[in-house]
């Protein structure tokens, strides 16, 4: 199951056949963790309430949520931004427009196949 945050509020399935569970906010995304088990997480650089570097670092300490990928996104292109995202634990970093076989291709590397 795969988090994308602005989506849609209730579980819906995307084109490529994964559900998707949508959040306002990085706190609300780190809550739903702790009720849902999710294969992946998709989230933005800026949200409200938290920067999702700290939602990343947040999930990497938990023990339930410590090995669950992140992709993150943004318009942040500089290396050294890049690089801290990486070092708080993004498991893939897209820049903005999305190219949509990036994001495709990052999907399929990091969560589990469709069910």
């Amino acid at each position: 199951m795969l988090k994308a945050a602005n989506a849609c509020k209730t579980p819906c399935k995307v084109k490529w056949g994964h559900e998707v569970v949508a959040t306002s906010d990085g706190r609300e995304a780190l809550d739903k963790t702790a009720e849902v088990n999710f294969d992946l997480v998709i989230t933005d650089w800026k949200v409200p309430n938290t920067d999702d570097i700290e939602l990343c670092k947040m999930l990497k300490i938990k023990e339930d949520t410590k090995n669950l990928p992140v992709i993150m996104v943004s318009t942040v292109k500089s290396e050294g931004e890049v690089q801290n995202a990486y070092n708080a634990g993004v498991d893939d970093f897209l820049t903005k427009p999305i190219d949509i076989r990036d994001l495709q291709n990052s999907i399929a590397t990091h969560a589990a196949p469709p069910s």
